[in-house]
């Protein structure tokens, strides 16, 4: 996103908390500093609030050359800019609605497991902000809106914008949600014996 936008972005939460406008996020102002000061911790918890899709990634995991401390035979990485799991398996292929991997163990070196290769989808760090949509946009700005009010209002103000941040997180998850196509559950037993 260019500097504008991130500017359009604080100037919104900024307009939000009745607090002077910026002609540019990085100048040296009050607002700005203030706004500066939460924004990679605003962002990060946005992200972090919701299976995101336009947010999400999958990759292969690099196997580490190291002994995993259980008892398993290979530790895979975690990549470096992961905020939040979602669904893992030992195939790219097995996303498409088979049930998720499960034979895998996170300890602080990576995942362990006996799998020769893991896949990991998750929500990344950063992610362009010219592709947020803007459900997720009016959140972010609530939200950094309650992150920015602490230093430049009063605590009821504060609270006031955490509030309008949880309901414009609520309405972003469902718009989020109604966007993604409908997952098949799988036949069961009986319904796959009753068919024949």
């Amino acid at each position: 996103m260019s500097q504008q936008s991130r500017t359009t972005l604080t100037n919104l939460a900024l307009r939000e908390v009745g607090a002077p406008r910026v002609a540019s996020y990085d100048e040296r102002s009050a607002s700005a500093e203030v706004a500066n000061d939460v924004w990679d911790h605003a962002v990060r918890l946005a992200l972090t609030a919701h299976d995101w899709p336009f947010a999400r990634r999958v990759e292969e995991l690099a196997r580490r050359n190291m002994t995993p401390k259980l008892s398993y035979q290979y530790v895979y990485q975690q990549p470096s800019d992961f905020l939040r799991r979602g669904r893992i398996s030992d195939s790219s292929s097995h996303f498409d609605g088979q049930p998720e991997f499960a034979c895998y163990q996170l300890t602080e070196h990576g995942y362990e497991t006996d799998a020769e290769t893991i896949f990991l989808e998750y929500i990344y760090d950063r992610p362009a902000e010219a592709v947020w949509p803007p459900f997720f946009v009016d959140y972010f700005v609530a939200l950094l809106a309650a992150k920015i009010t602490s230093p430049l209002k009063s605590a009821r103000a504060k609270q006031g914008l955490e509030q309008l941040a949880d309901a414009r997180l609520a309405s972003a998850r469902s718009q989020s949600s109604s966007q993604q196509p409908r997952q098949r559950i799988p036949m069961g037993r009986w319904a796959s014996a009753r068919r024949g």
